[in-house]
């Protein structure tokens, strides 16, 4: 994912006190006497998709929280496949692929973020479902992508890129997770390799799902339809230049997509 612009810098593996400069406060639960304490989760950004994205602010901080990618002046208005259609985000991808929408500020992702979305495919070219393990060496895949780079190392070009992949077909829906990763130690050649797969899910239903980054552990945790489904592994890459590709990006490969919402958050342990 390739983008350029002004940076939000965190500490990298920063906890959640750092974090009150960037969005509100939530608690989580409540308790009394002897109970556990409330769990503190720190919003980063939250959009309930039914508006454009590219002219929400959730975070007050005065920049958009979406853009369209290589046209970040330009809304749904100027873009034939972003709408909202029925109180959902719609994206076009077709046989060539939709428009990507980046995420903003640019910023180094905390230990413990959570990014959590709402999303399903419609009408997707037919193709194997991927196992556990497989390595693709291009790009095959159709379906809603959200897509999030973090663990940033720019002075040694290290960062870590793992996305989600929610696919159609004739009677479910299928969801798969991917690491892009190094196709050998050093190499600039990256490669896309599955770290979980699930079938079975409800063919018209919005799927939710939630990822967990421990990125003290390198783990990704995966929630789907509110059951954890545990922790997964993942590599970094390495790139020979450093970039600023810092962000979130939700767009389909191909066919169509519908997101609710998405938002990202910051929780403890």
């Amino acid at each position: 994912m390739k983008g350029n612009g002004a940076t939000t810098k965190m500490a990298r593996r920063m906890g959640i006190g750092c974090l009150t400069m960037v969005g509100a406060l939530t608690l989580v639960g409540c308790g009394s006497g002897n109970s556990s304490p409330a769990k503190q989760v720190q919003t980063i950004m939250s959009n309930t998709l039914t508006s454009d994205p590219t002219l929400q602010d959730s975070n007050a901080d005065g920049v958009p929280d979406w853009v369209i990618r290589q046209r970040e002046s330009d809304h749904f208005a100027q873009d034939t496949k972003l709408t909202i259609q029925n109180g959902v985000f719609h994206s076009e991808g077709g046989d060539s692929g939709g428009d990507c929408l980046d995420s903003r500020p640019r910023m180094d992702y905390p230990a413990h973020t959570e990014l959590v979305w709402s999303a399903r495919s419609l009408a997707n070219t037919d193709f194997a479902i991927p196992t556990v393990g497989q390595i693709y060496t291009g790009w095959p895949w159709v379906g809603s992508q959200t897509w999030i780079n973090f663990e940033y190392d720019l002075p040694n070009a290290h960062w870590a890129a793992v996305f989600t992949m929610i696919y159609r077909r004739a009677t479910d829906q299928v969801l798969f997770v991917v690491n892009q990763i190094d196709d050998a130690p050093g190499s600039t050649n990256l490669i896309y390799k599955i770290l979980y797969v699930q079938s079975g899910l409800p063919l018209d239903d919005f799927v939710d799902v939630k990822l967990h980054l421990y990125i003290s552990e390198e783990m990704v945790g995966v929630t789907v339809n509110g059951v954890d489904q545990g922790k997964l592994a993942y590599e970094r890459k390495y790139e020979a230049a450093p970039k600023d590709d810092r962000f979130i990006t939700i767009f389909p490969p191909q066919g169509t997509s519908e997101w609710k919402s998405l938002s990202v958050q910051v929780a403890e342990p």
